[in-house]
């Protein structure tokens, strides 16, 4: 019988010019394997993506849905109002007009901002 069948230790192995124990190289291998927690880790992460994914697609949809009923709906109303001024511009005094004109100016300004905060939400 050999010392190490004697002792109960493990004989040893010899890997790339040292000495190892087959212990301490199934340690080694064991160590290579991935566990519950790792998998775990995996999983919770992309998870998070996806819920990140998530949440950025739906702010995208909801900015998109705000920007269409804003252009639908607001710029319409503003532009058919500075349409009727125009129109009524036409029938009063002179003094009137230059006010009415104002209101106009102002609509067409209201108008392009809201323009351009529509398209920067799409």
């Amino acid at each position: 019988m050999s010392n190490h069948e004697l002792s109960g230790s493990a004989p040893p192995m010899r890997r790339s010019g040292t000495l190892m124990t087959a212990s301490r190289d199934r340690e080694t291998r064991l160590a290579l394997v991935p566990t519950a927690a790792d998998h775990h880790d995996q999983t919770t992460a992309s998870q998070l993506t996806s819920r990140t994914e998530a949440c950025a697609t739906a702010v995208a949809c909801d900015r998109e849905r705000i920007a269409d009923g804003l252009y639908d709906s607001v710029i319409h109303r503003l532009f058919a109002a500075g349409l009727q001024l125009q129109s009524t511009c036409q029938s009063v005094d002179a003094p009137t007009q230059g006010r009415i004109q104002t209101t106009i100016a102002l609509l067409d300004d209201t108008i392009a901002e809201l323009r351009k905060a529509i398209f920067s939400l799409h």
